[in-house]
């Protein structure tokens, strides 16, 4: 009969006792003095910056909020990369830190450099709101390099009047990438009069480049407006009721009314409910029914006024209602307010047809309108048909 392994300490319990008592102490031994290596600890997170530019279109938004919230962020210590969003109204701008960096130094930094930056942005525009958030992944996936485009004047004026060179150029040379090193090298290469030269010739150069991405963001602008213009008048698309974005119609309609807004210091808010249908009409023409009673309600407010619109579902219609705090009107011009050349304003400031054009464009779109005034508060209300959706989820 073969004996296992086990049978000899069965047979000699006092050579099992002994050989139990070296592995504890030598598992001993080894919990109290082998090194145990620990993991450092990962932290990675990222810097949100959202602004809020009420009415503004996605293009608008991008030439006049996120492009300079990019261009001052991406100069802070610790940048790993940057992601954006613009969408009509709101710009994101997320700064992912490197592994590990001090997400309160960061967001220190982001704050200092947005209240330099805060001047370029539209007067109109909330002021940006910040964050940090905590992702929760081991590594970066990739890795994007930013660094200042503008260098310490002070300390290019000192190399430079060491060279005996006029420190005119030194604030052309602030904004390029140039660097003290750069400058040595080309001092060591060319002297005397030629360095003067050679570095005006470059100021010169940088200068233009400089200019030429002014006017670059310039016509970004610009082509921020016409893109809001264009949509609010729908120019390029035909006259055929189609689905209509309640959301994007009535934030186009406000960009375009903004100024006059702002000139009375009247305050717009506009309340969407959340996952609206679309409705079936001419976005056109929606557009200018919005106008016209938008426009009447900031006429109809005092100074400092208040404009209320809103958007909901209710009985299986979407009602836009348009609401302000105006004096309100009497039933005697409650009756005729429909009617074409009747105004209440005074002479050259009303035509007395705005609210006759709502009243064809809402029955042209298969709408109705109503309304209700009192003292200190007036409604105006159009009910439009849904666009009706199949059970797949497609519509017709």
């Amino acid at each position: 009969m073969r004996k296992s392994f086990t049978d000899i300490f069965i047979k000699h319990p006092v050579l099992a006792i002994v050989v139990n008592l070296v592995i504890v102490l030598m598992g001993w031994r080894a919990l109290t003095t082998l090194p145990v290596q620990q993991y450092p600890k990962i932290e990675s997170s990222s810097v949100v910056i959202t602004t809020v530019y009420f009415g503004a279109g996605a293009e608008t938004v991008r030439g006049f909020l996120t492009t300079p919230i990019e261009r001052s962020v991406s100069a802070i210590s610790g940048v790993d990369y940057i992601e954006s969003t613009s969408r009509a109204g709101v710009s994101t701008v997320t700064v992912h830190l490197k592994l590990n960096h001090n997400s309160t130094a960061a967001l220190a930094e982001v704050t200092a450099r947005l209240q330099q930056v805060r001047s370029e942005l539209p007067s109109d525009a909330e002021p940006p709101v910040v964050e940090v958030q905590r992702a929760d992944r081991p590594y970066a996936s990739f890795y994007l390099s930013f660094s200042s485009s503008k260098r310490d004047i002070p300390a290019i004026t000192d190399w430079l009047a060491d060279h005996h060179v006029d420190a005119a150029v030194a604030g052309a040379l602030a904004e390029t990438a140039v660097t003290l090193d750069a400058l040595d090298r080309i001092a060591a290469a060319v002297d005397g009069p030629a360095l003067a030269a050679a570095l005006r010739w470059a100021a010169a150069g940088c200068s233009v480049r400089g200019i030429t991405a002014d006017i670059q963001d310039a016509a970004r602008r610009i082509s921020g407006l016409v893109a809001s213009v264009k949509g609010f008048t729908h120019m390029d698309q035909s006259t055929v009721a189609a689905p209509v974005d309640l959301t994007s119609s009535l934030t186009t309609t406000i960009a375009v009314l903004r100024a006059k807004a702002r000139s009375k210091s009247v305050t717009v808010t506009v309340t969407v409910e959340p996952d609206l249908p679309q409705v079936r009409g001419v976005a056109g023409e929606l557009n200018q029914i919005w106008a016209n009673l938008i426009d009447n309600a900031i006429d109809a407010v005092p100074q400092s006024g208040r404009v209320e619109i809103t958007a909901r579902c209710e009985r299986q219609r979407v009602v836009v209602r348009v609401v302000d705090n105006g004096p309100g009107m009497s039933a005697e011009t409650h009756a005729h307010i429909f009617e074409p050349f009747f105004t209440t304003k005074p002479v050259g400031k009303g035509t007395g047809l705005g609210l006759d054009i709502v009243r064809r464009l809402v029955s042209h779109n298969d709408a109705e309108i109503e309304v209700e005034s009192a003292p200190g508060r007036t409604e105006f209300r159009v009910s439009l048909a849904p666009v009706a959706v199949d059970r797949r989820g497609e519509r017709p």
